[in-house]
């Protein structure tokens, strides 16, 4: 079952339990799912769902970040409820050393050394399941690093 056919079943369910929080989250996500269809004049693979699914998630966390400074506790408890909700469609995160070997990986695969060459072949890798400057810092160490043994 594809990712996009499982959030539709859990909204229907969702509504049919009457789950306001789940439904108005997985409407949110089903809408960002539609626009994304509509730009691309075709349906959604799990990769493109996996890509709002992480934005939507990024910008729950950033909000609390914004609600906490504000002293907004009550919409603080919001985004991070509805980002609990997003995760649980999520792949779960890789650890810095997975992403780390992945990097090396994807390093020795091209022949990159540059970081231009190999962002968008790790980013395609770890989509949904590690953060694009996280990334990118990573990327940079592991450049370093390979130039200081040269």
């Amino acid at each position: 079952m594809s990712l996009k056919t499982r959030i539709h079943q859990d909204l229907v369910a969702a509504m049919k339990a009457k789950d306001e929080r789940r439904v108005w989250t997985l409407r949110t996500v089903w809408s960002a799912i539609q626009v994304e269809e509509k730009k691309k004049g075709d349906e959604a693979t799990d990769a493109v769902v996996l890509r709002v699914l992480s934005t939507l998630l990024k910008q729950r966390k950033e909000a609390a970040e914004q609600f906490q400074a504000g002293h907004r506790s009550d919409l603080v408890e919001k985004e991070l409820a509805e980002a609990a909700i997003i995760e649980e469609y999520l792949p779960p995160p890789l650890s810095e050393e997975e992403l780390r070997a992945e990097i090396r990986a994807v390093i020795a695969e091209t022949g990159g050394r540059k970081l231009g060459q190999i962002m968008p072949v790790i980013m395609q890798r770890v989509a949904g399941r590690a953060e694009g400057k996280v990334v990118n810092a990573l990327v940079q160490q592991e450049l370093a690093r390979i130039q200081q043994q040269d």
